[in-house]
């Protein structure tokens, strides 16, 4: 295994598998911001902070944007809020027991702080890794 010591430009995507999505209710407001040109704008940014490395995967590409809880919904931060994902990563997150338990958004997982702050973390470090090394 050879140890990189700068971030590549290509990141490469993930091999992907194919999980069913719930079918999980979300609030009008929710749903429209999700969809609207600010939430684009902030996910884009949340995912430019660590270079389009993936939080959980960091080997993959992010291209989501996963809010780690919606209490700053519309007020959004990188790490404290959002942090950035592959679609696989993101997933596994939301389908495994990682987050809720049974598949059901209502009863979130005994694990999900600790996941939270694990994710948190490794986007730190992504963004220093980014700003240290002058990747873009």
């Amino acid at each position: 295994m050879t140890l990189h010591t700068s971030i590549p430009g290509d990141i490469p995507e993930c091999p992907t598998f194919h999980h069913r999505y719930s079918t999980m209710s979300r609030s009008p407001e929710y749903t429209s911001y999700i969809q609207s040109a600010m939430w684009r704008t902030k996910s884009n940014s949340v995912i430019a902070a660590t270079g389009k490395r993936c939080a959980l995967k960091p080997w993959c590409r992010a291209t989501h944007a996963h809010h780690l809880h919606y209490k700053n919904l519309r007020s959004e931060w990188v790490v404290r809020d959002c942090v950035p994902l592959s679609p696989q990563a993101h997933k596994l997150i939301h389908h495994d027991l990682l987050w809720n338990l049974k598949g059901n958004r209502h009863t979130p997982s005994p694990l999900r702080p600790l996941v939270s702050n694990y994710l948190r973390v490794v986007t730190v470090c992504l963004m220093v890794l980014r700003v240290f090394l002058g990747s873009k």
